[in-house]
């Protein structure tokens, strides 16, 4: 590990210097950590800032106190015994980078006005240059106070070789704290051609300075060497040193990777603290706020969540999807509920809903919670879509949906089942409802297209799943193949190895890039499921009294829109393969066609799968909810809503100095305690422990940042573990 210590006066530029190498070597592969420290609150006071560069993440978030290179930006700090500037520094082999000073320390100093001059560098190696000179050259500064920090990086990179000139020119045009980026960059390249190593003779032992062997106390020889000092009657806070700064730290909850990647767009690390903190009934309300169905989705989502996970990089990611079906079942067993809005207190519009699947059944909850009066319209003698008909009760019990309606229900949602939605009665509707929600979903299951489909014993997966949960017989033969690789195909492979079949999945992509559950594949293999990969149907015949199947071999290209790797066939690999029913699974499709162009009506909102055929339960809620607000803002005369650039909290941004390995949990409170939560602060109080200026406080469970005394250093942004401190700079 490589470590460097600037040694500066407050308004050099240290800490910025600092910064910008440390992002010089992360150019270059390496991992760099900045940690300042200020010696007093005020300009010109001496400051230190510590920098490790290894080829691995640092952990240690300490003082260095053997360093191995030193950067001093003013040299007098070397005659100020308070400073302590070389202890510690190995004389023998480290380097020191010294920005001389042509009025007392010249640039062409010579050996023996070194022990005059600098007796305590005896024995050391130095690089120097004049950069004072450079900076006012440049204008960088005041006179009396050069701003050195950037140049003496040229001074740095030529003498010590460690990192290039290029890298460090980049970082200090991409910094955001640099003020003057061409004019730095100028003194920059100056100073690294004067730049120029010299060595310091030793000194013997009984020449030493009086000051070099004085126990106690300094040893003054003139009043110039007085350190520079001030002596002020007031307290602290009379000194507001927050005019310093120049960039200001704020705290913003930003968004993280698992609420980024679920589009349901779940609040999941607040659900997820309160679960921790043993608040079990204020997470599930916290969490029906935007889903009403946990029970459902804890059940059947494909936990996009846990996949973008940042904790998966630390060890495993959290089980979001069970602690979501623990909530939900809790609730319904304790039976806890939303409380419904008072009739007299609804609005007075009239929002009509077609579909009760997940997207409808989402956007009537949000619109009832609104106070709106919402009526749902379903074709189907019950509620539900395909959350009732197109997933097996092993997955999803049909009890748990029924009481979870029945909770999105009792907001005062009016319900009016059988009725068919065509052209006409939609006009109807239409004069009727101030707003109208369409979320038919895709019904009808999309056909492959080839020769031989219309064979009587091929079946199509939504019809074949919707006849088993109606409890209608169907006779399978012994051996049944089914064509795809979604939650559908899974579902319809499970149900009819159920009813006894021997069954086959034949995917034309591998196993890999199957859309459906990771899971529920796993299951299916386990119950006896045969996966055969790299195979696509293209044509199906009867000979003999036997059904075949053709199929071609494919191998993997480039990726397709869908980020899946592209099936391209192979000339000459036809195959046939024998089955006794043969069910297709390869997509859906809206069977009311009519509902397409509606949109363009202003008081006409899509949803669901019929506009994003997205697939997923999840995606489906979201979609509803979505649209609520929307139709909200268009009956209170608002504009739709924006789209926003929100920050997602990646792993890298994180401190991982604060968190301890720890594997999944059974307990939902143990492995809520896992949640990094990414983004959201969580009152750890690394801000204010760490804040070497007492400028940060607490108070009823807010952190605030005192701007009259917060000089910008940036600490609390380091040690935040969570990313949730931001920066910007001082207009």
């Amino acid at each position: 590990m490589l470590k460097i210590i600037f040694h500066g006066r407050g308004g050099q530029g240290a800490l910025t210097a600092a910064r910008i190498l440390a992002a010089a070597f992360l150019k270059e592969g390496k991992y760099a950590l900045v940690l300042p420290e200020f010696k007093s609150e005020r300009r010109s006071a001496p400051i230190a800032v510590f920098i490790r560069v290894d080829e691995k993440p640092i952990i240690l978030r300490s003082k260095i106190y053997n360093p191995d290179y030193l950067v001093i930006l003013d040299p007098s700090l070397l005659e100020m015994k308070q400073t302590r500037v070389l202890e510690g520094f190995k004389k023998e082999s480290g380097i020191i980078i010294l920005a001389v000073q042509d009025s007392k320390y010249p640039a062409g100093l010579r050996d023996s006005e070194a022990k005059t001059l600098l007796p305590s560098l005896a024995g050391c190696k130095a690089g120097i240059a004049d950069v004072d000179s450079i900076a006012n050259k440049y204008g960088l500064g005041q006179k009396a106070l050069p701003v050195t920090g950037a140049a003496i990086l040229g001074v740095f990179s030529k003498i010590t070789n460690l990192i290039s000139l290029q890298s460090i020119i980049e970082a200090a045009r991409e910094s955001d704290e640099l003020p003057k980026k061409e004019e730095n960059i100028k003194a920059v390249k100056e100073a690294f051609e004067q730049a120029k190593m010299i060595e310091f003779p030793a000194l013997a032992s009984d020449k030493l300075p009086e000051t070099e062997i004085s126990p106690v106390g300094f040893n003054f020889q003139s009043f110039k060497n007085l350190p520079e000092s001030v002596i002020s009657l007031k307290d602290t806070k009379s000194n507001l040193t927050g005019s310093w700064r120049r960039i200001r730290f704020y705290y913003q909850n930003k968004t993280s990777s698992c609420q980024d990647a679920c589009p349901l767009g779940n609040d999941i690390p607040y659900w997820l603290e309160l679960l921790e903190q043993g608040k079990i009934q204020q997470a599930w309300e916290k969490l029906t706020e935007k889903n009403p169905l946990p029970a459902v989705t804890g059940r059947v989502c494909p936990a996009f969540c846990e996949q973008s996970c940042n904790r998966k990089e630390f060890d495993e990611p959290v089980s979001i999807r069970s602690l979501e079906k623990f909530l939900g079942d809790t609730a319904l067993a304790r039976g806890w509920h939303q409380h419904p809005v008072l009739k007299e207190k609804l609005k007075p519009f009239h929002v009509a809903v077609i579909g009760s699947g997940p997207a409808g059944l989402s956007c009537a909850y949000q619109l009832a919670r609104r106070k709106f009066r919402v009526t749902v319209f379903e074709k189907l003698p019950v509620l539900g879509g395909q959350l009732r008909f197109g997933i097996p009760e092993s997955r999803l019990p049909k009890d748990v949906l029924e009481r979870e309606i029945a909770n999105i229900i009792r907001f005062g949602i009016k319900v009016n089942k059988g009725i068919a939605i065509d052209s006409k009665l939609f006009e109807i509707i239409k004069d009727c409802y101030d707003a109208i929600f369409i979320a038919s979903g895709l019904q009808k299951s999309r056909k492959l297209g080839i020769e031989g489909e219309k064979n009587s014993n091929v079946f199509y997966g939504l019809d074949f799943l919707k006849d088993v949960n109606l409890g209608q017989k169907i006779n399978l033969g012994k051996k049944v193949i089914v064509i795809g690789g979604g939650n559908v195909a899974i579902d319809a492979a499970r149900t009819a190895k159920s009813l006894g079949s021997e069954v086959a999945i034949f995917y034309r992509r591998t196993r890999i890039e199957m859309p459906a559950i990771k899971e529920d594949v796993i299951s299916a293999e386990k119950e006896g499921i045969e996966i055969k990969e790299l195979l696509s149907p293209i044509g199906i015949s009867r000979k003999f009294g036997r059904n075949f199947l053709k199929c071609q071999k494919n191998q993997l290209g480039e990726c397709d829109e869908s980020g899946r790797k592209k099936p391209l066939p192979i000339n000459g690999s036809d195959l046939l393969e024998q089955f006794d029913d043969l069910i297709i699974a390869v997509g859906e499709e809206a069977e009311d066609q009519f509902f397409y162009g509606l949109e363009n009506d202003k008081n006409i909102f899509l949803g669901g799968d019929i506009k994003t055929e997205a697939g997923t339960v999840a995606a489906a809620i979201g979609s509803g909810r979505e649209a609520a607000e929307n139709i909200e803002r268009f009956l209170l005369g608002k504009p739709p809503l924006e789209t926003k650039n929100r920050q997602i909290v990646k792993f890298s941004d994180l401190n991982l100095a604060y968190f301890q390995h720890k594997e999944r949990k059974i307990a939902p409170l143990e492995e809520a305690e896992r949640c990094f939560s990414c983004g959201v602060c969580d009152l750890c109080g690394n801000c204010w422990k760490f804040c070497p200026h007492l400028a940060v406080s607490e108070k009823n469970g807010e952190l605030k940042i005192n701007y009259d005394y917060c000089k910008g250093c940036g600490v609390c942004a380091q040690e935040c573990p969570r990313s949730v401190i931001s920066q910007k700079m001082e207009e």
